[in-house]
Parts: C-alpha cells; sequence; structure tokens
C-alpha cells in the first residue's frame, strides 16, 4: 500500500510538471508572436523570467531557492 501511495504521488507530481511546462511552452510561443522581431531586450527578459520561474519552484520545492543559480535579468 504504501508503495502505490508513493507511486501515485510522484505520477501527481510529474503530471503537474508536465502541465508547468507546456504552459510556460506556450506562454513563451505568445511572447514570441506579440514581441516585434527587434525587440531583444524584451524577448531576453521574457525568456530568462520563464526560466528563473522553474529553477526557482524547483528550489522552494527543494531546499530554498539558491538566488546565485538564477539567471541574472
Amino acid at each position: 500500500f504504501r508503495t502505490n501511495t508513493a507511486y501515485d504521488k510522484w505520477w501527481e507530481g510529474r503530471v503537474q510538471w508536465g502541465n508547468i511546462v507546456n504552459n510556460s511552452r506556450n506562454l513563451a510561443m505568445l511572447y514570441q508572436s506579440i514581441l516585434a522581431s527587434n525587440d531583444s531586450e524584451n524577448r531576453d527578459f521574457f525568456a530568462k523570467s520563464l526560466a528563473n520561474f522553474a529553477f526557482s519552484l524547483k528550489g522552494h520545492l527543494r531546499d530554498g531557492v539558491k538566488v546565485d543559480f538564477l539567471l541574472h535579468l
């Protein structure tokens, strides 16, 4: 019983992480289509912000966010 419960929790976490990845990808494509092609400053900002969200969420769920590990904006 414990093994099944642990696996179910792991699987639910995997599903949720997959949802975050898909939503981040969709948001990146939205920014790609909205921003002008020569607006590299905003494109870089949003790309780093999306990546930092994933890194900071991982840190929050584990042992705390390590600011040195995040991409500098």
